[in-house]
């Protein structure tokens, strides 16, 4: 039985690197069932102390040499950079019912199916097309779909109650909530780049504003989460970088991958990267405020956009990640993955395109210590 999406990537022998799948594993209950890892700031999230329990779980079940890095992903072009472990958190006890239990002690839930690499007939070079498979289709014009990306009605979605307020994206990663404004802002931040860190509550660690993360160090654990959005591992040739990035249309149409590159000690032109599972371009449907993102500055970024109906597109979005990850430098031929799509897959992946309330996948990646 499948527990992970391992990356089939010449990356070298001191990189790990996978993708979690919401069976399997975890103790959250539906809509986020059940290895939910993310999705638990506001009042329409998971229960946090399960979702504390599931991310120790994951150390645990899956031997992580530290405790993840997680971020406050904010659809932004922040990166960060650890040179140390994180310290785990205290494990607070279950609020809402369900609980957590020993990660130790934890059988597999249901279980996966097992993966095919590549499960959609029909995809093309390096398109990544995915098939339909009969399953809803995507949302039409005006409905938003809270995918974590943006609207396709061509604007922004309105936050929900309860959001923090600081973005047009709700958080998909972290604990408590950032302060609203007005409210103060702490000190204690832990090497980002250009990053703000908010207060958090007494006992609960800070987590950089970012989309990205860098380390060269081995045992140093960086996590992205996502539910739709890429997930792009990068890593040196040689085994001494690495670095995970998550990127909605907002950020990588901003830059996010560019940024990550930007924040790396290793030339582009030596480095590998894996794009995990996402929404894939037959599934994604999107407005014009998306094709314009992207086309606007790119006129040749329309190869990447199939139109549908009227001031509408299925949007292929590691073809566009392909597309401008060359652009800054990399090789095409080093650039793998895509293939696999979230909103085409409910047994597997979490979708908010597909479900609207839905949990978060993460994609670990670290240095193997000793392994270089």
């Amino acid at each position: 039985m499948s527990d992970r999406i391992l990356p089939a990537v010449p990356f070298p022998a001191s990189v790990r690197a996978f993708t979690t799948l919401r069976c399997g594993a975890g103790a959250s209950a539906p809509p986020f069932d059940t290895f939910n890892l993310g999705n638990f700031r506001d009042a329409a999230g998971d229960d946090p102390a399960v979702v504390a329990g599931n991310r120790a779980e994951l150390v645990a079940r899956f031997g992580l040499p530290s405790w993840p890095h997680w971020l406050r992903q904010v659809h932004g072009t922040e990166v960060a950079r650890f040179e140390e472990a994180a310290r785990p958190p205290p494990q607070p006890s279950p609020a809402r019912g369900g609980g957590s239990r020993s990660a130790a002690a934890m059988p597999s839930v249901g279980g996966c199916p097992d993966l095919d690499p590549f499960p959609h007939a029909g995809k093309g070079g390096h398109g990544g097309f995915a098939a339909t498979s009969g399953l809803p289709p995507p949302p039409r014009g005006g409905e938003d779909g809270r995918s974590g990306f943006a609207a396709t009605s061509g604007l922004p979605p309105p936050p929900r109650a309860g959001e923090d307020g600081r973005s047009g994206f709700a958080a998909t990663s972290g604990l408590p909530p950032p302060p609203r404004a007005g409210e103060g802002r702490g000190g204690g931040v832990s090497g980002g780049i250009g990053v703000s860190v908010a207060a958090s509550p007494p006992l609960v660690p800070d987590e950089p504003e970012a989309d990205a993360a860098v380390t060269a160090t081995p045992g140093v654990v960086l996590a992205i989460l996502t539910a739709d959005c890429l997930p792009v591992v990068f890593a040196a040739r040689d085994g001494s970088e690495l670095a995970a990035a998550h990127a909605g249309w907002p950020g990588l149409s901003a830059g996010m991958l560019e940024a990550t590159l930007a924040a790396m000690r290793t030339p582009a032109r030596d480095l590998v990267a894996w794009i995990g599972p996402c929404a894939g371009p037959r599934r994604y449907e999107v407005g014009r405020n998306v094709f314009e993102a992207f086309t606007g500055p790119d006129p040749g970024a329309r190869t990447a956009f199939v139109p549908t109906r009227e001031g509408h597109w299925l949007a292929d979005l590691p073809a566009l990640a392909r597309r401008r990850l060359v652009a800054a430098g990399m090789q095409a031929t080093d650039i793998h993955g895509g293939e696999l799509c979230t909103i085409s897959d409910p047994a597997r992946f979490f979708s908010h395109r597909r479900d609207g309330r839905s949990g978060r996948l993460a994609t670990i990646a670290w240095l193997e210590p000793g392994a270089r």
